[in-house]
């Protein structure tokens, strides 16, 4: 099973994790090899807001390219093969940004002004590609295939992407770069839960089935019990120090 992919199809939200071991094998594969692709130097020369402009306009048209044949929705061994432009060059951006320390020069006001400007672009575009486009009574439409609603929503997911960012990046630098028990805890195993709470969902979720009450009261329960078990799952089984190199 093993050996034909197959197991595969049962990762679940695993893919994820997943796709990013495959993505860090080839990086490190990329520098066991000492490969140079392009110098680490020459993005110095870039400007950042050109460089910003080029990646929307290079994500938004290499995901509507890769969604003629796998719509959102669709997935190959359970990867989700719509969003990997996105996945790819986000990770060859977050390595550039810590091998150039470009996350300590990234200034308030140039993330604020980014993230102000792509919420109204973003806004004013959804509003467009909802109403103007047909997608409300067709949203089918955004997910993939030859139509130019979908071309714009994968530039609208691209203009997004890039300004809520490097909003959250300049906010959480100025309001909360500091760490408490508490944060600190959540921190370490942010990770431990991603990767139990689907088991644990599950199990709560059969044993909420014998009681009568509102599908909306089961789910704010199911969410505040999946979310604290989940954490103490985590902590608990971390404890195991092999486990805790793993989920850490």
């Amino acid at each position: 099973m093993i050996l034909d992919v197959k197991f595969l199809d049962d990762t679940g939200p695993l893919w994820f994790a997943a796709t990013l071991l495959v993505f860090s094998v080839i990086y490190a594969s990329y520098k066991a090899l000492n490969i140079h692709i392009v110098s680490i130097s020459s993005f110095k020369k870039l400007t950042p807001n050109f460089t910003i402009l080029y990646l929307i306009v290079v994500v938004s048209y290499f995901t509507y390219i890769v969604r003629l044949r796998y719509p959102i929705g669709t997935h190959f061994y359970n990867f989700q093969l719509s969003f990997f432009t996105q996945y790819i060059v986000l990770f060859i951006v977050g390595i550039l940004i810590r091998r150039l320390n470009l996350l300590n020069k990234l200034t308030y006001k140039f993330g604020l002004t980014w993230f102000a400007f792509g919420i109204f672009v973003s806004l004013t575009l959804f509003g467009a590609i909802s109403y103007f486009g047909g997608a409300v009574d067709n949203p089918y439409l955004l997910l993939g295939g030859h139509s130019s609603q979908a071309a714009l929503y994968a530039l609208w997911e691209s203009i997004t992407c890039a300004s809520i960012i490097l909003g959250l990046l300049v906010l959480f630098k100025r309001f909360f770069n500091k760490s408490t028990k508490f944060t600190l805890f959540l921190s370490q195993n942010a990770f431990g839960v991603y990767v139990l709470h689907a088991p644990i969902l599950v199990f709560i979720s059969l044993h909420l089935v014998v009681y009568k009450f509102n599908p909306t009261t089961k789910s704010f329960i199911l969410f505040i019990l999946g979310l604290v078990c989940s954490f103490i799952a985590s902590y608990l089984i971390r404890k195991i120090k092999i486990l805790k190199l793993i989920l850490s």
